[in-house]
């Protein structure tokens, strides 16, 4: 029985996939480049759901949608992030690298939004389970921690210094990638 439920769950996650799988072909720079910025919209478009609801907010329309954002952003953060760090190629690289930049960016606008945080604030999860409101207090939190409750001025600084950040930080990962000494062992003993 356990054995069916995996697979149905499985199957269910392929059927709602939004592309296959990287790793089915070796892909080019535009696939690459289209996969990345398609995960990007696909969370921009579920924070639009979040920010569009008229009336009380519930675990369906605002927390779940929420969380395919935050999803789909990492999906794009960690594909971009892994290309730029191993693929052989440098122009692959290159793209990987404004891919990267482009996926923090997008973090960052979706932890310094105003609208999304008090869609969240604004969610009723008393009568949800534990871990729930234990997320929701915490996604809270984070938002906080990343600077959401200050005025417009500090925000756009605390952007202006993620992305700065994230720049070093690539500059940083792309000269290990691109290192090519060798060490060479002649006398194994």
């Amino acid at each position: 029985m356990a054995a069916f439920i995996f697979a149905a769950a499985v199957f269910s996650a392929a059927q709602n996939s939004i592309q296959p799988p990287i790793w089915a072909s070796k892909p080019d720079v535009a696939a690459f480049e289209r996969t990345v910025k398609d995960r990007i919209a696909g969370a921009q478009s579920s924070i639009e759901k979040v920010t569009a609801v008229k009336g009380s907010r519930n675990i369906e329309n605002t927390l779940a949608p929420f969380d395919d954002a935050v999803r789909q952003l990492n999906a794009a953060s960690y594909l971009a992030g892994l290309m730029q760090q191993v693929h052989p190629d440098a122009p692959f690289r290159d793209k990987a690298t404004d891919m990267v930049r482009e996926a923090s960016a997008a973090q960052t606008a979706l932890a310094l939004n105003r609208d999304v945080y008090e869609a969240l604030a604004g969610l009723d999860v008393s009568h949800s389970d534990s871990a729930t409101q234990y997320y929701v207090k915490r996604q809270l939190l984070e938002f906080r921690l990343a600077g959401v409750d200050k005025d417009e001025a500090a925000r756009n600084q605390l952007k202006k210094l993620n992305d700065e950040l994230t720049e070093e930080q690539s500059m940083f990962d792309r000269n290990i990638s691109d290192d090519q000494k060798k060490v060479e062992v002649t006398d194994v003993k």
